[in-house]
């Protein structure tokens, strides 16, 4: 499995800090097309945003946490829609 790997440096009050996630739902693949795809958005040396925890900076991203924040909720909601309906269908059928 591939991963992408980057290290970044921030500062957060004037203290220098370090990083290395891209996003908060980590990402493997058996496809390293798709690893360096991911890759060429922070080509070395390249200033990039980073978003930290505010409570607990040294917890960085660089993709915004929030962006995945409905994503799981999308993917959640779906699978309990689905097992509602398959709960409902198998009722059905053994009466």
């Amino acid at each position: 499995m591939f991963s992408p790997k980057v290290e970044y440096t921030y500062n957060v009050s004037g203290e220098s800090m370090k990083g290395n996630v891209i996003s908060f739902l980590r990402v493997q693949t058996s496809n390293t097309s798709g690893t360096k795809k991911r890759l060429r958005r922070y080509p070395v040396g390249a200033q990039v945003e980073v978003f930290f925890n505010i409570e607990q900076p040294e917890q960085s991203y660089l993709i915004n946490p929030r962006k995945h924040i409905w994503t799981t909720l999308g993917v959640v909601t779906g699978f309990v829609l689905i097992g509602y309906l398959m709960n409902s269908m198998i009722f059905r059928w053994l009466k």
